[in-house]
């Protein structure tokens, strides 16, 4: 790397990740000693940025991506209350700026984060550029306004159960790990209309595809909320089956030491965080093919995508899921784990804060 290069303003190196002349882990290289960051690796030049989001958010998601880049968000009512006008606003999720009045959104210029809807939030006038972490986000949100910046980011999480995963429930099989709110609903109109009664963490797949399993041979392990029915089912149809309940952060991750295989079985995601956290402890993951599953599996040898799960092909993807579980053998998954960590190592919230700052630099710096 040429000497001039190690002095690029923070702006330059993003440009250049941008247009694809360097990669991400360079652009960490460039602007490693720019002064974007306090001692908690958070914004201290940025004040006058206002984080719009809600402490109220579940934890799983949207709060891991705030506190990577600044130490807490500001409420929608906190905003308004403290005054919004002419702000720069990087808004954590659009349907907090939805609910902002439109008697206070004057003259603002705001960023914002996209998941996997609220997508019509790029035609807002003052959305003046996109963030999201799959490049199936990226792709409809450029094509839909080629016009603004899009910003494809490495969400972090690989290393948040590595200190705490343990084995402490004897079980002689594999035990299947899934991850969730099992309440989270789908959204008509491809998830950008209202929500609709179809789950859109696919747990209507769960008792069809123990039927195809030996209770002999498999476990269960669910971490989220809502799987009390299906944990029932599992337990009458003869499988162990490890349920925790609603656990606070970071107890849960203890869990993550139980499972085996992860398994991801939804319609639709933005991430999920979770497969980055199960593959961060050297778990073998089989997935449908949406959210950051696709960017990260369709690259390595060590994992499944079973193809798309659209709600009317329920059939198939249960078959294909259940000749994953069957063709990945114990031998086969302990010999793979070194290597399943270490396509995931770089998915750290360092480096995704160190994007995001980069990103907040390009919009908003002078």
């Amino acid at each position: 790397m040429m000497d001039s290069q190690k002095h690029l303003p923070m702006r330059e190196a993003l440009r250049k990740k941008l247009e694809g002349s360097i990669s991400w882990r360079e652009y960490g290289q460039l602007t490693a000693s720019a002064s974007v960051s306090n001692h908690d690796g958070h914004l201290d030049d940025h004040s006058n940025i206002i984080h719009l989001g809600s402490r109220a958010h579940e934890q799983w998601s949207v709060q891991k991506l705030v506190s990577a880049v600044v130490s807490s968000e500001t409420s929608v009512e906190e905003a308004v209350s403290a005054g919004l006008e002419r702000r720069q606003v990087m808004c954590w999720h659009y349907e907090y700026w939805r609910a902002v009045p439109d008697s206070r959104k004057t003259a603002n210029r705001v960023l914002c984060f996209f998941y996997h809807h609220a997508f019509d939030g790029i035609d807002d006038p003052q959305v003046i550029a996109g963030v999201c972490m799959n490049a199936a986000v990226a792709n409809i949100l450029r094509k839909r306004r080629p016009d603004k910046p899009i910003y494809l980011v490495d969400v972090g999480g690989s290393e948040d159960a590595i200190p705490y995963a343990r084995r402490r429930h004897w079980f002689p099989g594999t035990r299947l790990l899934i991850c969730g709110n099992a309440h989270a609903r789908l959204r008509m109109n491809h998830g950008q209309g209202s929500l609709t009664n179809r789950s859109r963490k696919g747990t209507e797949l769960v008792v069809p595809l123990a039927t195809c399993l030996d209770p002999r041979c498999y476990g269960w392990l669910f971490l989220g909320v809502g799987w009390d029915s299906y944990v029932e089912e599992l337990e009458r149809l003869g499988f162990v089956v490890i349920h925790p309940g609603p656990l606070e952060s970071p107890n849960h991750y203890e869990y993550f030491g139980e499972g085996d295989i992860y398994l991801m079985l939804s319609q639709l995601e933005g991430g999920p965080l979770t497969l980055l956290e199960a593959m961060g402890v050297g778990i073998w993951p089989i997935c449908t093919s949406t959210g950051i599953a696709v960017d990260i599996l369709s690259h390595v040898p060590y994992g499944n995508l079973v193809g798309v799960y659209t709600g009317s092909n329920a059939a198939n993807v249960v078959a294909n899921v259940a000749q994953c579980i069957h063709s990945v053998d114990r031998d086969a998954r302990q010999r793979s784990k070194p290597q399943i960590q270490a396509s995931v190592a770089d998915r750290t919230w360092a480096r995704f804060g160190s994007q995001m700052r980069g990103i907040l630099e390009c919009t908003f710096g002078k």
